[in-house]
């Protein structure tokens, strides 16, 4: 009787110990303007997943967020991009403070997000080049020491680069498992 009361206990315990974790992870990883993540997610066909893992690793899902090179929102987009995808996304009145703005920030990045996708075809070269520009990537992929085939980037010669793509993979992952 002593070992299942003994067995009982532990069984309780690792619940609520697994319970803590779930939630720690929940409260880490949280699923802030779904709204927008799932309707831009359903428009460009991008993974939730992934636009979810680009906000956490870009901002923290501060929508107020402005990065040391100017990039600005949840997606981190500079105001040159922005300006350029707004004209190409047709939106109407826009301004660099709208970056600032959840809805508008998340269009803009899920759909640039999207193109880099359709370009390079390939989601890791995508991310790379999200973070680095899509002209660096360029030069990248024509060089043998950063791509076997000229399609997909093997090697990226900007550390910073090389660490955000690994911790966009595993917040995707975690996205993936969470939600």
């Amino acid at each position: 009787m002593k070992k299942i009361k003994k067995l009982f206990k532990f069984v309780i315990i690792l619940f609520i110990l697994i319970s803590i974790c779930i939630n720690i992870l929940y409260f880490l990883y949280p699923n802030k303007y779904k709204d927008q993540v799932l309707k831009y997610a359903k428009e460009y066909e991008v993974q939730p997943s992934l636009i979810y893992a680009i906000i956490k690793t870009e901002s923290n899902f501060n929508n107020e967020a402005r990065s040391h090179k100017d990039a600005l929102g949840l997606m981190q987009i500079k105001d040159t991009t922005g300006e350029w995808l707004a004209k190409r996304l047709f939106i109407r009145d826009y301004t660099i403070e709208k970056l600032y703005d959840p809805d508008t920030n998340i269009k803009i990045g899920t759909w640039y997000i999207k193109s880099l996708m359709t370009k390079y075809n390939d989601v890791d070269t995508a991310v790379a080049s999200y973070n680095a520009g899509s002209g660096n990537m360029d030069k990248w992929l024509q060089d043998g020491e950063y791509s076997e085939d000229g399609l997909t980037i093997k090697n990226i010669p900007f550390p910073e680069t090389e660490k955000y793509v690994k911790k966009v993979k595993i917040n995707k992952i975690i996205y993936q498992i969470l939600y």
